[in-house]
C-alpha cells in the first residue's frame, strides 16, 4: 500500500507519474474497464455497463489528477515544466467531464426515444430474409408493450423493451447477440420466444400484424428455423 499512498502524496518523481500513470495507466483503464464490461462481465446490462465503466473512468481521474499534481507541486526543476503539467491535468479533466456528460446524453437519447414507442416500433422493423426475427414480441397481442428485435450486425440482434412513453425500460436492452445461442432465450418457434430470468420465464409471440411483415418463406426462411430451415439453438 507505501506506492499507491506515496504516489496519491505526489511523492513519486513527476515523469513516472505523468507518463507510467497519466499516460499508459489511462489507455490501460480505458482498455480494461471495457474488456471487463464487454466480455467479463457481459450479463450486465447496457445502463450497468454504462454506470460501471463512468465509476471506473472517474476514480481514475481523480486519483491520476491528484497524483500528477501533488508530484508537480514538489517538482524541483523548471518551473515551465510544472506549468505544462498542471495545465495539461487541468485539460484532461475537462476533456474527461465532457466525455462524461458525451456518453450520459448519448445513453439517455438512446433510452428515450421520443420517436421510437410501442405504438409505431413496428414501422422501424424492417424485414430481412437473414434475420427472421426481427419484430415486436409481447406477452399478450392486446399489450402495448413488448420486445423489439432488430439486426444489429454480423448476424446478431439487438433487443429493446418498448412501452408507450418509448425504449424507457434499461433492464431488458441488449444489443449484438446470438438469439439462437444466449442463454436468456429460448426460440420455441419462429413467432414464439422464451426470455430467461432468475425468477421467472415469460413468453413473447410475434402477434398477427408481426407475421404480416415476416419475410416469406420463398425467402428462405421456414416456420422451423431460421434461413434454410431448422431452429439452431432450441433446445
Amino acid at each position: 500500500m507505501s506506492y499507491p499512498k506515496d504516489l496519491w502524496q505526489g511523492k513519486v518523481s513527476l515523469w513516472t507519474t505523468f507518463w507510467l500513470f497519466g499516460v499508459l495507466g489511462t489507455v490501460v483503464v480505458i482498455i480494461g474497464s471495457f474488456c471487463l464490461c464487454t466480455w467479463v462481465l457481459p450479463w450486465i446490462t447496457d445502463f450497468g455497463n454504462h454506470l460501471l465503466m463512468i465509476f471506473i473512468w472517474l476514480l481514475w481521474v481523480v486519483f491520476v489528477s491528484v497524483s500528477i499534481w501533488r508530484s508537480a507541486t514538489r517538482y524541483p526543476g523548471p518551473k515551465g515544466i510544472v506549468f505544462i503539467a498542471k495545465t495539461l491535468i487541468l485539460l484532461g479533466i475537462l476533456g474527461g467531464i465532457g466525455s462524461v456528460v458525451g456518453m450520459c446524453y448519448y445513453f439517455r437519447q438512446q433510452m428515450l426515444d421520443p420517436e421510437r414507442t410501442s405504438v409505431n416500433i413496428g414501422h422501424f422493423l424492417k424485414p430481412d430474409p437473414k434475420y427472421p426475427y426481427i419484430g415486436f414480441w409481447k406477452e399478450d397481442c392486446k399489450h402495448n408493450f413488448g420486445l423489439a428485435i432488430d439486426k444489429a450486425q454480423d448476424g446478431l440482434y439487438s433487443v429493446d423493451f418498448y412501452g408507450p412513453g418509448g425504449c424507457s425500460s434499461s433492464k431488458k436492452r441488449r444489443h449484438g447477440i446470438n438469439l439462437e445461442k444466449d442463454p436468456t432465450y429460448h426460440l420455441i418457434d419462429l413467432n414464439t420466444i422464451e426470455e430467461k430470468s432468475k425468477d421467472e420465464i415469460v413468453v413473447y409471440h410475434r402477434c398477427a400484424q408481426e407475421k404480416s411483415r415476416m419475410p416469406s418463406k420463398d425467402a428462405g426462411i421456414s416456420i422451423d428455423g431460421g434461413p434454410g430451415g431448422g431452429m439452431g439453438g432450441t433446445r
